[in-house]
C-alpha cells in the first residue's frame, strides 16, 4: 500500500538551493572597505568621502542588500520605532496627519506603530504600556482621555508629544491645534489642493516629528 505521506529525503540528495541572501561582508568586499565601515555608512554615524559612499551604495544596489532593522537598532541603541496613539485610525480626521507622520519618520529611517485609543482611557493606557514594553523611541498621542498626570508619569520612561492640550514637563511636549481655524482653512483650500500633494508637507506632521526627535537628540 502506498503511503499517503511524503517520503523522507534520500541521503546525498537535496532540492534546489535557496537563494543566498546578501550579507554585510559581501557588500564590504565589493566596495573595498571593512564591514564596520559599511555599517556606519548605513547608520549615518560616520562622515566619508562622496566616492566611498557611492561605492558602498553601488555595492548595496548590486546585491540588493537590505539591512537588518533589528541589528541596526541594536547598534544604535534604539528600536527605530515611534508609537502613535490615534483615537480612531479609520477616521478621516486623522488620516492626513498619520500619513504625514509616517512619511516624515521614513525619511529619518524610523517606522511608526499605530494603535487606537478609541477615546477610552483604558484603551489609551493599554496603548502606552504596549509601546513602552516594545521599547519605542518616542510616542505621539493624538488628544485623548489620559490625564495630564498620567502623561507626565509615562514621560519619565519615554519622550512624548501630545496634541490638543497645553502641557509641558521633562520628556513631554504638547502641540495646541486651532481646530476652528483649521476647519475654516479646510473648507477654503480643499478644492485648490492638488490631489498628489505629499502628506510629508503637512505642518502638523513636521512639527510633531521635530519635537519628538529634538527631545531625544536624534
Amino acid at each position: 500500500m502506498k503511503s499517503k505521506f511524503p517520503s523522507a529525503p534520500t541521503p546525498g540528495r537535496s532540492g534546489p538551493r535557496p537563494r543566498q541572501s546578501a550579507t554585510l561582508r559581501m557588500v564590504a568586499r565589493e566596495a573595498g572597505v571593512s564591514a564596520s565601515t559599511v555599517s556606519r555608512i548605513i547608520n549615518g554615524t560616520v562622515n566619508v568621502s562622496s566616492g566611498l559612499k557611492h561605492a558602498v551604495e553601488a555595492a548595496i544596489a548590486k546585491f540588493d542588500f537590505r539591512p537588518n532593522a533589528s541589528a541596526r537598532g541594536l547598534a544604535l541603541g534604539k528600536t527605530l520605532t515611534i508609537g502613535v496613539v490615534a483615537q480612531a485610525i479609520d477616521s478621516p480626521f486623522y488620516g492626513e496627519g498619520l500619513r504625514g507622520i509616517e512619511a516624515c519618520l521614513r525619511q529619518r529611517g524610523y517606522a511608526p506603530l499605530f494603535m487606537s485609543g478609541n477615546w477610552h482611557e483604558e484603551d489609551e493606557e493599554r496603548c502606552m504600556r504596549e509601546f513602552i514594553a516594545r521599547g519605542v523611541d518616542g510616542i505621539i498621542v493624538f488628544a485623548g482621555r489620559l490625564s495630564d498626570a498620567r502623561l507626565k508619569s509615562y514621560a519619565k520612561d519615554v519622550s512624548i508629544v501630545v496634541t490638543g492640550r497645553r502641557l509641558r514637563a521633562p520628556g513631554l511636549f504638547s502641540l495646541q491645534i486651532d481646530d476652528r481655524h483649521g476647519a475654516m482653512l479646510g473648507r477654503t483650500s480643499r478644492a485648490r489642493q492638488p490631489p498628489d500633494l505629499p502628506s510629508v508637507n503637512h505642518p502638523f506632521a513636521r512639527r510633531t516629528i521635530r519635537r519628538i526627535f529634538s527631545q531625544e537628540g536624534l
